[in-house]
């Protein structure tokens, strides 16, 4: 099946054009604006819809005029149509809820949202033997999903597989989330999270961070400390102090996958976004030693050191498991067609099924 891909996160949107056993082409990447930097709601998904059209406009010729577009979605979703949340792009906002809709109306193609760690969990069940295995994404949010093999991705509710808001962090100086709520997971260990923590750190300690690579060397501030500028290349360097903040901020990210993987009996976990893959080798290291300490029983223990792995990098994962979550609609019960209704003298597009 044609498809036109995109894959949403907090931060960029991805497009791409998908034909059956091609590689993705005509990939395209691009800053998105976001609740992170204070734009309005509204701005955020009209910006958003628009860049969408315009890519279908330049690249539908490619898959013809009855391909849908599917949109891997950073946050939870019902029935491939209904977006509930997407905090890290828009915070607490319900406005983004009817997005396919308005896609749809300005393309006349059946739009299908999927949430963006279901499409990577696709993908992996294709290249990956494990029988029963989680796909966790620590980028601007943490999200997972589990796939087993006699049932598919496991994402039938909504909240399947947030674990990036449940709360972790009781204390009074908790982070928001950018849901709103304190203390989540995702406030805590997501890439924006262990950002936020190492400025407060730096606030509240100068003299420790003072003596840091992230200010000595890439001359960070507590102010304007970022990821990719400052605390990344000093967790890369070596440094303690960025290397404290990280470990602090990933032990409970650990702890609830070590849980996860005990109840579940999982074969594998596959770590994927832009935050820990950006640090790489360092990031799993650390996440498999902080989930070996959080277990310390003797029957998981030489499988938790092994179980822990990062998906393929330097792919478009989510864009691949958009058609690779094609291939699955039959087996889903998932239409891709369109025809067209007349309702109140206007000629709207409606959902074949």
């Amino acid at each position: 099946m044609n498809a036109l891909v995109f894959d949403l996160g907090g931060t960029f949107l991805r497009g791409g054009v998908a034909v059956p056993d091609r590689k993705i082409e005509h990939i395209s990447k691009s800053r998105i604006p976001n609740v992170a930097i204070g734009c309005p709601h509204d701005a955020i998904w009209n910006e958003i819809a628009n860049r969408i059209v315009a890519y279908e406009r330049e690249h539908g010729r490619h898959v013809g005029p009855s391909a849908p577009i599917v949109i891997a979605f950073p946050g939870p979703v019902s029935g491939y149509r209904f977006a509930h949340q997407a905090a890290t792009v828009a915070g607490s906002s319900k406005s983004h809820s009817d997005i396919a809709s308005v896609i749809e109306a300005r393309t006349g193609r059946r739009v299908l949202l999927l949430n963006d760690v279901s499409a990577a969990a696709w993908r992996m069940a294709e290249i990956t033997t494990a029988r029963r295995f989680l796909v966790v994404t620590v980028s601007s949010g943490i999200g997972s999903k589990m796939f087993v093999r006699e049932s598919g991705v496991l994402d039938d509710l909504p909240f399947g597989g947030e674990i990036g808001h449940i709360v972790v962090d009781h204390s009074h100086s908790s982070l928001i989330c950018d849901c709103g709520a304190k203390g989540h997971l995702g406030a805590v260990a997501s890439g924006r999270g262990v950002e936020r923590r190492a400025r407060m750190r730096a606030a509240d300690d100068a003299s420790k961070f003072r003596a840091s690579k992230v200010f000595l060397k890439f001359r960070g501030t507590p102010q304007h400390l970022t990821n990719e500028q400052h605390l990344v290349p000093a967790i890369l360097d070596g440094d303690p102090w960025a290397l404290h903040v990280l470990r602090d901020c990933t032990l409970p990210l650990a702890q609830v996958l070590v849980l996860i993987a005990v109840a579940a009996g999982l074969d594998r976990v596959f770590v994927m976004g832009g935050f820990a893959q950006a640090i790489g080798k360092r990031y799993l290291d650390l996440l498999r030693a902080l989930a070996s300490h959080s277990s310390r029983f003797d029957v998981t223990q030489d499988r938790v050191d092994s179980m822990f792995d990062f998906a393929p990098r330097g792919g478009e994962i989510c864009l691949e498991g958009c058609l690779a979550f094609l291939r699955n609609a039959d087996r889903l019960g998932v239409s891709s067609g369109l025809v067209a209704v007349e309702s109140d003298g206007a000629m709207q597009v409606a959902v074949e099924t």
